[in-house]
């Protein structure tokens, strides 16, 4: 099954992570990739620590220490991106995981940096070969939730972002 998590409101990744777990927790073999991020994040943490331990997941991150500027992405974070992105599919021919998880990836694709095209290709090939899909991030174009087997829109009614309080390490990242 192909799904997204995308919208304005807060969730996304963390919907992707819950995922995650549950499927390690049965033995799946998991690929997480994260793209705009190259910080050190909770999320890193922990499905590095899980690696360690023996769980079958393989973390990755296509970013720098910091969240690439939206408004403007430079040339050199659109590169990043596209070899994380090949790195992944790279990663992903390699290893055969049950489920891949492409965090952010809506966004990569809304700004033009991945093609839509080829994505629509990555998602065929691994739905052929049985591979659970997940895609999080804003902006999911419409051709992807058109063929996606489940969407979950995220919606703020609320958040403290709006009042100025920045992002916080464990609750956000």
């Amino acid at each position: 099954m192909f799904h997204i998590y995308t919208g304005m409101g807060k969730g996304k990744t963390t919907a992707a992570l819950g995922l995650t777990l549950r499927a390690l927790g049965w033995r799946k073999k998991v690929l997480f990739a994260q793209f705009f991020k190259g910080v050190e994040t909770g999320e890193k943490i922990m499905l590095e620590y899980l690696a360690s331990q023996g769980f079958p997941i393989s973390f990755m991150q296509a970013g720098r220490k910091y969240f690439i500027s939206l408004e403007k992405p430079g040339r050199e974070d659109v590169e990043i991106i596209r070899r994380g992105f090949s790195s992944a599919l790279k990663k992903i021919r390699i290893s055969k995981p049950n489920i891949v998880v492409f965090d952010e990836i809506n966004l990569a694709i809304a700004y033009n940096i991945l093609d839509l095209d080829l994505v629509m290709k990555v998602i065929s090939d691994l739905e052929k070969e049985n591979v659970e899909i997940i895609f999080t991030g804003r902006y999911a174009p419409k051709e992807l939730v058109e063929v996606a087997d489940l969407v979950t829109n995220m919606v703020k009614v609320k958040h403290y972002f709006d009042k100025g309080i920045k992002a916080r390490k464990g609750i956000e990242y």
